[in-house]
């Protein structure tokens, strides 16, 4: 089984710290790992072959290939 979880892009806004930085902390850089997503992938079996893509980071393919395919959110 193929495994593929997406940390979607996050928008600019007082909760994506951006504004910590530019008013606060000038010069630095603040980092948000999508633990959920890294917490979801550890828990899977061992057998599966799992991909986590950061939509901050990188792009998402535009034709994924995987059996299961999960997304986070916040709300």
């Amino acid at each position: 089984m193929h495994l593929l979880l997406i940390n979607p892009k996050f928008p600019e806004s007082f909760w994506s710290f951006k504004w910590a930085n530019t008013r606060i902390l000038p010069h630095s850089r603040t980092g948000n790992p999508p633990l959920g997503l890294a917490t979801l992938a550890a828990l899977t079996p061992a057998n599966w072959d799992i991909t986590l893509i950061d939509e901050n980071v990188t792009s998402i393919p535009l034709e994924p290939s995987a059996d299961v395919i999960g997304i986070c959110g916040m709300a």
